[in-house]
């Protein structure tokens, strides 16, 4: 006798579904052996082993035990200015997409120009005129990335015309001063580290003056290349701020135009 179909289901929908010790089970042909496989699976086969969870920063599981001087941190020269953000283009707009697109694009070093506003801190590029966005929200929407993606870590450097003190204030008010590594010297942490700890952002200011916890002095760990190019037939990698020293080392790539913004042209 041929076994029925819903013979044939129960067996294959077992063998998909169960770790079974032996070869792979073959179609039945008759009902008997159908209830003789039947009863085989049910001793011969376990429930599949959990499978452990991989380890992901950035991206990659490789880059959970690389320190944070030994991950390339892709990022964006001002990136609060945007079009998308209602900055203007070819006047302070230097990119297209917002912090949370380019996040999402897999962006993980962001630039900010900091300014005193009327009632808040302020991100702008130049003349708050031509674009603006609010600090504390940034930061926030930076926290929510965070909180939605654990293995990822975050680099937030400012140009700031600000008082450090009240972007401090401003990053513990949206709850990533918690959040952010402070380096006092040695050797960097790995991502996995940085991960376990939940101190997943580094963030660093321009400015020479004494930085308040979380911030860093962006010049004591980091030199940078020269970023005011007008053809790609000068880039190069000479030495600009910082001392080359320094344990992180900053590329600045892209073409600009007289004024300095982008030159998409390019």
């Amino acid at each position: 006798m041929v076994a029925t179909p819903r013979a044939r289901a129960t067996v294959r929908s077992l063998t998909s579904n169960a770790a079974c010790t032996g070869a792979a089970v073959r179609y039945t042909h008759t009902m008997k052996t159908a209830f003789t496989l039947f009863s085989l699976l049910l001793i011969g086969c376990t429930p599949d082993e959990p499978k452990e969870a991989v380890l992901i920063c950035n991206g990659y599981t490789e880059l959970c035990e690389r320190s944070l001087d030994e991950v390339v941190f892709p990022g964006t020269h001002n990136s609060m200015a945007s079009t998308s953000a209602g900055f203007t283009a070819g006047l302070s707009a230097n990119q297209n997409p917002t912090v949370l697109e380019q996040l999402a694009d897999g962006i993980r070093l962001l630039n900010f120009d900091v300014y005193e506003g009327d009632s808040a801190l302020a991100l702008c590029h130049g003349l708050c005129e031509l674009g603006e966005i609010n600090h504390l929200d940034t930061l926030a929407q930076i926290g929510t990335f965070l909180d939605e993606n654990p293995g990822e870590v975050i680099i937030i450097t400012y140009e700031d015309h600000a008082p450090l003190e009240d972007i401090a204030a401003e990053l513990d008010q949206a709850g990533l001063a918690s959040q952010a590594y402070l380096h006092e010297g040695g050797d960097w942490p790995t991502l996995q580290a940085l991960r376990e700890a939940n101190t997943r952002l580094f963030v660093a200011v321009q400015s020479n003056e004494p930085a308040p916890a979380p911030l860093h002095n962006l010049w004591t760990w980091v030199w940078d290349t020269p970023y005011a190019f007008d053809d790609i037939e000068a880039f190069n990698c000479d030495q600009n701020r910082g001392q080359t020293t320094n344990p992180l080392f900053q590329v600045n790539h892209w073409v600009g135009t007289p004024v300095g913004l982008p030159n998409e042209a390019a």
